[in-house]
């Protein structure tokens, strides 16, 4: 009886060690050169548990990073990675969205009206909506933040929003 209690601990011991959590930090070890920005987001992705959302389109005119970079925050790193590239991000929860920097050549910028401004600035963006796997999903809920512009993606997880 003695030693069915002591193996039993034991296991039981051993099986607490042997569990691991699989938590996320949101710290980035990373070093590379000349990598495609695809390659940085799947380490984020990895490393940290977040999603990075973004438009084919707008990574065409990226350009590939060297960096070297040790348990550094997730935003330190991001500020590092997006310091050169015509592209900015945003998070929301887990999310990583990214943009295209603001940027306006306008020399009547102080001219014009914040609903110039606004139109000038939308555009047609569009994408596939996936999931942690990379199935498309179907209905989908867009929304441009801050508006009641919304859509959903259809088939495919495909979809077109005024932004």
């Amino acid at each position: 009886m003695q030693l069915i209690r002591k193996l039993t601990v034991l296991l039981l011991t051993l099986s607490l060690l042997n569990a691991r959590a699989t938590g996320y930090s949101q710290t980035i070890t990373f070093s590379g050169k000349e990598v495609p920005l695809e390659r940085v987001f799947g380490v984020i992705e990895t490393q940290t548990g977040y999603t990075v959302f973004t438009n084919k389109e707008l990574l065409k005119g990226t350009h590939p990073v060297s960096v070297s970079v040790n348990d550094m925050q997730l935003k330190t790193f991001l500020d590092l990675v997006f310091q050169q590239q015509p592209v900015n991000y945003e998070i929301n929860n887990k999310t990583i969205f990214l943009k295209r920097k603001n940027v306006f050549a306008s020399p009547n910028l102080a001219e014009e009206s914040a609903g110039q401004l606004a139109e000038r600035a939308a555009q047609k963006i569009g994408g596939t909506v996936a999931n942690g796997e990379g199935q498309p999903l179907e209905g989908a809920t867009i929304q441009v933040k801050g508006t009641n512009r919304s859509t959903t993606s259809g088939s495919g997880g495909v979809f077109s929003i005024d932004a």
